[in-house]
């Protein structure tokens, strides 16, 4: 059994589809998760599988049933966990984002628009600049951060010891006419949302650097605060 419904960035389950909403600096953008199914809804005490019938009591207890996403290393969910011990109608407020100084950064395996495989772990040696972007149709407008960025990594005379990436939640098509930028350091991910959802990220753009361990070692609202060679001799 099969059904389309609407994911907000916080983990809202709504069975009802939703209409995208526009972005601003802080906001939930609903997506539609075509790939949802009951067959992956699990009991997160039990660990059991809810089977069909279960799952229309479940929606008939509270139509907006909060489930909670299982991502794997690729960024996809790979099943959905319910709390029958709070099954009650609530109104969910966003915690705070998991990207604070002394978070240790997952081990995603992830590709970039050009289809290249990029190990999170392979990355360890290597200080990282990680940015997180909602759309790539808008991208035009911040162009001159990321530029700015690439001539400080440049400046450094050191690339080799920086790995510069923007996860984004669009696809590769809208990615490839937004951004434009010539010889930019910054690999590009595609179709992040699943790990904006599970880090908890709700700002937009959204900058951290991890050190050589691929631990958060600090986190930048705006991009132009950024001392790269500064933060590369610390890291």
């Amino acid at each position: 059994m099969q059904k389309t419904v609407s994911l907000s960035l916080f983990f809202l389950l709504c069975i009802s589809l939703g209409a995208q909403t526009p972005i601003g600096v802080k906001h939930t953008k609903v997506s539609v998760d075509t790939s949802f199914s009951v067959d992956k809804v699990y009991n997160k005490i039990t660990g059991e599988k809810v089977s069909p019938e279960m799952f229309q009591k479940l929606l008939a207890i509270n139509p907006k049933l909060i489930l909670e996403p299982v991502i794997d290393k690729k960024g996809e969910i790979i099943k959905y966990l319910y709390d029958p011990q709070n099954l009650k109608i609530r109104v969910y407020k966003p915690g705070k984002t998991s990207l604070v100084e002394g978070f240790s950064f997952p081990d995603y395996n992830l590709k970039t628009v050009d289809g290249k495989t990029m190990d999170f772990n392979d990355l360890k040696g290597k200080m990282v600049i990680l940015r997180f972007e909602m759309e790539a149709d808008s991208f035009r407008f911040k162009k001159h951060e990321i530029a700015g960025m690439d001539q400080k990594i440049n400046e450094t005379n050191r690339n080799t010891e920086i790995e510069a990436i923007i996860i984004f939640n669009a696809n590769k098509d809208e990615i490839n006419r937004g951004f434009d930028l010539e010889n930019s350091n910054f690999k590009l991910i595609p179709n992040g949302g699943n790990i904006l959802r599970q880090l908890n990220v709700n700002r937009f753009p959204y900058t951290v650097v991890l050190n050589k361990e691929g631990v958060v070692m600090a986190v930048f609202k705006y991009s132009d605060e950024m001392n790269i060679l500064e933060l590369l001799n610390k890291a």
